[in-house]
């Protein structure tokens, strides 16, 4: 079976990847506007959790996570999707 292939637009899903790409740069302003930020201490580092609270990424994300280890450095990435899908990213 051939994958499902999406044509959109150039630029039509511009504002959805500029979300997602404020979590990479730590656009704390946007990810505000975009997420519900819970940070814990885990260990020796950090665990952040951002929840979706804008409908367009809350279609695409249910959890971002990021770990971080006593120097600030990401460690591990983890996403959830509403169809049920996990993806774990070691850094």
């Amino acid at each position: 079976e051939a994958p499902d292939k999406k044509k959109l637009p150039a630029a039509q899903d511009d504002d959805l990847d500029q979300r997602l790409l404020a979590c990479f740069r730590f656009d704390l302003a946007r990810l505000r506007q975009d997420f519900t930020i819970v940070a814990v201490a885990a260990g020796d580092g950090t665990v952040i959790t951002l929840t979706p609270v804008a409908e367009k990424l809350q279609q695409q994300l249910t959890v971002l996570v990021l770990t971080f280890d006593a120097q600030h450095r990401l460690t591990a990435i983890r996403s959830e999707d509403p169809q049920g899908n996990r993806l774990d990213f070691t850094v």
